[in-house]
């Protein structure tokens, strides 16, 4: 059709005249859903508005019956081959068998639809479908995830038969997603869908941006067009399951999205938001990653959805070697970095990641002010007493598990308070018996011999070594033959009893040595230092194990002084962004109703010259009705009897009748009989005796005196009539002035109660920061401390271990048979 279609303003205004603008039989006469303003309901999409119409005409079998509601789509924007495309859709879903096809929703192509300015323009008429849109039927069933898994489930089942069917919807989004109150998913607008007959044709529309590829292109059209929108909604309704809290912290008021933006979608690896949603389920994260790395590739590149577990059922191709260089291709596997870590962390923690809640805060060091909005802050399970020996803001529960993956993209938390000396270390104070720096004492001085021991004690030991001489000459000499006594060995058989004995003085002498070698003073002095190395090692493990706990206290503090930081930046976030939203609002709610202003002064002005020609007729028909009753009927013509007869029947002068006709005879009685139609409405008086030649001179007689006064009738409105019209004019005139001022005033009030509540609302999070970070950062600053006081302590206890083990070394040349020479050359 050529030139542009109308606007969805030209399409409600022609709506008000549904007998006008609508010649289908279930839409004539029909009544149109109205807003507020008395103007027709509508719904405006992409392409097209829609209006909600009830049906008026009675129904007979299948026809459209009285009381149905029906769906009106009129088109807004053109799109080439509309007709082509719609009836091969229609084709397509009429050949669907159930349950492929549950999801339908039944439509008819109308090319002469509506009426608008003297023109037929097409539309889509469906059955109105009685059910609840995506959005709204999440925010009333959070607290049900088994439904919600539910709705998952056969949301999968819906796109894998569509793309079994090579069908692809071509916008899935939570608009066109409307669970019926029957129970059910029903898929609605088809503007955009594919169906085999249409291959080669451009995609008509390229879908909602925040569920759409970010590269998808009018070249992108066919069976796979639905995957990446499928595997988004899939796995958010799968992560809200799990997570229900998810949809307070990142879905905003009115968003036209789930947990995800158009804008995380086109970067998720520099998106904080894809982040935590990713790494909030862990048994999700994985799929959360693919879907990372499917946005940075081809649209033809993306899986189906599968199984309809949100993961595909064969093993994902590799992407590293062959996507290009940038933030999605970087990191292990294709993945983002922040994915490959928490793909990994996923693995390591088997699946048990927390994520934050939401609940009311701890009361702050004073109570707000009546009034004053409690802002609601993320708290652990760990609300209460606080961890590593500091409680000072453990009952300001704080968010549990602030990943590393948020630690990343919120970058390293400062403290408020300025860093101390000493090279950003805090000064280590004062402590008896500590000894940073110090030296190791060097061991002390060792002899390097034996001192001389007891006189009895020497006398034993060389008597027992002259013995032990003495039997080992005797029994070698008398065993092989040497010196004088080899001829006397038959006699001496009584020397291996000599040899027994020797032996025995050789284990008392053994004894002896022993004893006196434990007793000597070189030998207690290095006892003493071995107890001595045992306790010092005693005291080093437990310096080693006091530094384990200073230090797990202080980076338990540290991640709270983090998740301190995040929660405030996350909280801040979500009033800026309600704060936007509900300044849209005030913004459409001020255009709708000066548009509604504007369009009553359009009427106004349009309705001048009708007005002015309305009063002018009314004054014309009243002047002129007041000359005609100035004229009684002529006696002269009808006889006093029938004007007697008439002046009963209401007919007095000119004014009482309008036209006098003969009756058609039926029976000669009839002849003379003639029908006069009064001025009242509906009102005829049938005159006997009134030939049709006199009731034709009474009907000349009435109209000579009409034609005589209309002459003689004003041509414009008298001057006070015209003046009263303007005056009323411009009465109306100031009232919509007034209507619209108010309005803009009311919008501007609006605007300054939001603008003071979130900047009431920031305060009390930055004095909420500034409380509980200060008491964190003077915990951070202790606990380094402490740390450090530990961390000197054990290292002086490892230089007096070592000390004591070279104490204890310094002994070992002093061996057993060292003592024995000293004790026997008294060297």
């Amino acid at each position: 059709m050529d030139g542009p279609l109308p606007t969805g303003a030209d399409y409600s205004e022609a709506l008000r005249d549904t007998a006008l603008c609508f010649k289908h039989p279930a839409l004539a006469r029909g009544m149109v859903a109205m807003g507020p303003l008395r103007m027709p309901r509508v719904v405006s999409g992409n392409f097209g508005s829609v209006f909600r119409v009830t049906s008026t005409n009675p129904g007979d079998g299948g026809g459209p019956g009285n009381g149905r509601e029906f769906a009106v789509k009129c088109f807004t924007r053109a799109v080439p081959d509309r007709l082509r495309r719609y009836r091969a859709i229609g084709r397509a879903l009429d050949g669907l068998a159930a349950p492929d096809g549950d999801w339908r929703v039944a439509f008819e192509y109308v090319p002469e639809g509506v009426l608008v300015r003297g023109r037929w323009y097409p539309v889509i008429l469906m059955e109105w479908l009685d059910g609840t849109a995506l959005i709204p039927w999440l925010e009333a069933h959070l607290d049900e995830p088994d439904a919600i898994t539910g709705l998952a489930a056969e949301f999968a089942d819906v796109v894998d038969g569509l793309e079994a069917s090579g069908i692809a919807h071509g916008d899935l989004q939570h608009g066109n997603l409307v669970v019926a109150r029957e129970g059910g998913l029903r898929l609605i607008d088809y503007d955009g869908m594919y169906v085999p007959d249409l291959a080669g044709l451009g995609a008509a529309e390229h879908g909602h941006r925040n569920y759409q590829h970010p590269k998808r292109s009018a070249a992108d059209f066919g069976p796979g067009l639905d995957r990446f929108s499928a595997h988004l909604i899939h796995l958010t309704l799968r992560a809200l399951a799990k997570r229900p809290e998810l949809w307070g912290m990142f879905h905003e008021e009115g968003g036209e999205h789930l947990l995800l933006t158009g804008n995380d979608l086109a970067d998720p690896a520099g998106s904080e938001r894809f982040a935590t949603v990713a790494c909030a389920v862990p048994e999700l994260t994985d799929a959360f990653a693919r879907l990372a790395v499917w946005a940075q590739r081809p649209l033809a590149d993306v899986e189906p959805l599968g199984d309809g577990t949100g993961l595909p059922p064969r093993k994902p191709r590799a992407v590293a070697s062959s996507a290009p260089a940038g933030p999605a291709a970087q990191g292990g596997g294709g993945l983002p970095p922040w994915l490959a870590e928490a793909v990994s962390m996923a693995g390591a923690t088997g699946g048990t990641r927390a994520v934050p809640r939401t609940q009311a805060p701890a009361a702050p060091t004073a109570a707000p002010s009546v009034g004053e909005p409690v802002v609601p802050r993320l708290v652990g399970s760990n609300s209460g007493a606080g961890t590593g020996g500091s409680s000072a803001s453990g009952a300001n529960g704080r968010p549990p598990e602030f990943t590393p993956l948020m630690e990343a993209f919120f970058g390293p938390q400062k403290p408020n308070a300025a860093p101390p000396p000493n090279g950003g270390r805090p000064q280590v104070p004062s402590r008896p018996g500590a000894a940073p720096g110090s030296t190791p004492i060097p061991p002390p001085a060792v002899p390097r011999s034996f001192t001389k021991t007891a006189l009895r004690t020497r006398v034993k030991v060389r008597a027992g070594m002259l013995v032990l001489l003495m039997a080992g000459a005797l029994f070698g000499c008398s065993a092989f033959g040497v010196g004088p006594f080899a001829g006397v060995l038959p006699a001496l058989a009584g020397v291996v009893g000599a040899v027994a004995v020797a032996g025995s003085v050789s284990q008392a002498l053994n004894g002896v040595v022993s004893a006196a070698y434990r007793s000597s003073p070189e030998m207690l002095r290095r006892a003493a230092a071995e107890r001595v190395a045992a306790q010092v090692a005693a005291a080093e493990r437990l310096a080693a194990a006091k530094v384990g706990e200073r230090r797990k206290a202080h980076r338990e503090l540290q991640r709270r002084r983090t998740e301190l930081t995040a929660w405030h930046i996350t909280e801040a976030r979500i009033l800026k962004n309600r704060n936007t939203y509900e300044r849209e609002s005030v913004d459409r709610h001020l255009a709708e109703a000066l548009d509604a202003v504007e369009q009553q002064r359009v009427l106004l002005e349009g309705s001048v010259a009708r007005d002015e020609l309305q009063a002018l007729r009314s004054l014309q028909t009243r002047l002129l009705n007041e000359g005609l009753k100035k004229h009684p009927l002529p006696v002269a013509l009808l006889g006093a009897g029938l004007v007697a007869f008439l002046g009963h029947e209401g007919v007095w002068t000119a004014a009482d009748f309008t036209r006098v006709t003969s009756a058609v005879p039926t029976t000669p009685e009839e002849r003379d009989r003639a029908v006069i139609v009064t001025s009242r409405p509906g009102r005829v008086v049938k005159v006997d005796g009134l030939p049709p030649a006199k009731a034709r001179e009474l009907q000349e007689w009435r109209d000579e005196i009409a034609e005589e006064l209309r002459v003689r009738l004003p041509g414009a409105l008298p001057y006070d009539v015209a003046q009263e019209l303007h005056r009323k004019r411009a009465e109306r005139r100031l009232d919509l002035a007034r209507q619209a001022a108010r309005a803009r005033a009311a919008a501007l009030e609006a605007t300054a109660e939001l603008d003071a509540g979130l900047t009431e609302a920031i305060g009390y999070l930055d004095g909420a920061l500034a409380t509980d970070g200060g008491a964190l950062d003077a915990e951070l600053w202790s606990a380094a401390a402490e740390l450090a006081d530990a961390e000197d302590a054990h290292g002086a206890a490892e230089k007096a271990l070592a000390n004591a083990r070279n104490a204890v070394a310094a002994y070992d040349d002093l061996t057993t048979a060292r003592f024995v020479w000293s004790v026997t050359t008294g060297l």
